[in-house]
């Protein structure tokens, strides 16, 4: 019969039991790493939005871009939410938009919703053209919105094994 020696076992238990406890904490600080590499890139892309100021336009003639104001206002309310515990002990963010903006009209009596502006534009409507300016932003992130994930629990996992 085979027989396996280890020496130092229990600091290694010690170890992994440490980091066992302290693992909502890691990847809810890895999670907000990714999110934030996410929301550096959409932050550029609102500022890409094409500007389309024109009042008025012909009929079936669609808007190109946003108004100024309308783009200052996902600029303004764009943000990461606080960390969520999902389903299956999942941890999540939200990045996205909230509030209004300052087009008041007799619909939006606050101003225009500032997620619907967004869904808008990165959508399309039948009134404006497409610009997929989230879509693009996330997908262009992905690969580094995990390698900051993973830096960020090597180095958690780092500096609980010192």
């Amino acid at each position: 019969m085979a027989t396996f020696k280890f020496k130092g076992l229990d600091e290694y238990t010690a170890q992994l039991e440490s980091l066992s406890n302290q693992s909502d904490e890691y990847i809810g600080k890895a999670v907000f790493e990714g999110a934030k590499v996410v929301a550096d890139a959409v932050k550029q892309s609102i500022g890409e939005i094409p500007v389309d100021n024109t009042v008025y336009k012909k009929d079936g003639e669609s808007r190109t871009g946003l108004k100024s104001v309308q783009i200052e206002g996902l600029r303004d309310s764009f943000g990461i939410s606080t960390l969520q515990e999902g389903n299956n002990d999942y941890q999540n963010v939200k990045i996205g938009f909230s509030g209004y903006n300052k087009i008041k009209s007799k619909r939006w009596q606050n101003g225009q919703p500032n997620a619907m502006v967004a869904r808008s534009i990165n959508s399309g409507t039948s009134f404006m053209r497409k610009y997929a300016f989230m879509d693009n932003a996330t997908r262009s992130k992905k690969s580094d919105c995990e390698d900051a994930m993973k830096n960020s629990l090597e180095e958690s996992i780092a500096d609980l094994t010192k």
